[in-house]
């Protein structure tokens, strides 16, 4: 029997997923804020086909489902925790796609740790414009545990993945994925949201590409005395996929502030400053991020939400 999916979040990465699951035969339920759920019960159109699915509202009875996915930025992630209450059972493994370091952490604490699986979604091409999602490349999800062993309930995950045909990886390094995830973000998100640029601007060597840099320097130098060992060869995975990026592409931090919407400037930044501060290791570049990134923004573009490959 297919198990049955919930998605909370359902933007581009969120409509992405539900698209796969539902396309193969599983149950699949969006659960949402009241105001969210209205939007959404007038449907989803995705890769130019009309996406019908129901959609569960903080008054509606629900029933736990088999899989979980948190699909929400992360100033989202409280009132996407109370929407999961209502679809989370005893038996429900749970999954967060968020960017930062810990949605994972604040999800187990709301729920039995047990079920909180690890995971990294990278490599999709996802673009959302109003109530249209777009996608070429789906990318690949990274699980794991955070011990790294292989339990019933990821080998699980993983044949949902599989009958949903959505690519996947079992790592048994998954905190080094999380990071080095991490360290991207703050990377390429940040420069190009300050910089209003697109990817052409960091795949030469120009000042946008050492800002990028910098900027991944100093996750590096926290992530060290947190217990995980970036380096050089991590930088290079990661300039090797910028460079097969769309030049006109831009990411979704990005769009973020050409539309005047809040970015994720306090996960990213904030967070870096924050461990520097523990650990006496100065970061002044991400500091200029977040005095930069947290002022209010005049929106520059329609309202197109793009999650590409460095998320």
């Amino acid at each position: 029997m297919k198990p049955t999916v919930a998605i909370i979040g359902a933007g581009a990465m969120g409509a992405m997923y539900a698209w796969h699951f539902a396309s193969t035969g599983h149950g699949v339920v969006l659960a949402a804020d009241e105001q969210r759920a209205e939007r959404l019960r007038q449907g989803l159109v995705v890769n130019g086909e009309q996406l019908m699915l129901p959609v569960l509202s903080p008054t509606d009875e629900s029933a736990p489902v088999d899989l979980a996915i948190v699909a929400v930025k992360d100033r989202h992630l409280a009132s996407a925790m109370t929407e999961a209450s209502r679809v989370v059972g005893a038996h429900t493994t749970v999954i967060s796609v968020m960017n930062g370091l810990d949605s994972e952490h604040e999800l187990a604490s709301q729920f039995d740790p047990g079920q909180v699986l690890l995971c990294v979604a990278a490599g999709m091409d996802a673009v959302r414009e109003g109530s249209s999602i777009r996608w070429a490349h789906p990318g690949k999800l990274l699980i794991g545990t955070p011990d790294g062993t292989i339990t019933p309930r990821l080998t699980t995950l993983a044949s949902w993945l599989s009958a949903a045909g959505l690519a996947h990886e079992i790592r048994d390094d998954m905190m080094h994925q999380i990071w080095w995830k991490f360290m991207v973000n703050v990377g390429i998100n940040q420069a190009s949201a300050a910089m209003r640029a697109d990817y052409g601007a960091f795949q030469a060597k120009t000042g946008a590409r050492s800002l990028m840099l910098g900027l991944i320097d100093e996750v590096i130098a926290v992530a060290g005395p947190e217990g995980v060992h970036l380096d050089q060869s991590d930088v290079d995975r990661w300039l090797k996929v910028l460079a097969t990026m769309a030049p006109d592409g831009r990411t979704s931090m990005c769009q973020d502030t050409d539309a005047g919407r809040p970015t994720e400037v306090e996960s990213f930044a904030g967070r870096v400053i924050r461990l520097g501060e523990r650990h006496g290791i100065s970061t002044p570049l991400n500091q200029a991020m977040y005095w930069m990134l947290s002022a209010p923004t005049t929106p520059h573009s329609t309202n197109t939400e793009q999650v590409t490959g460095e998320q």
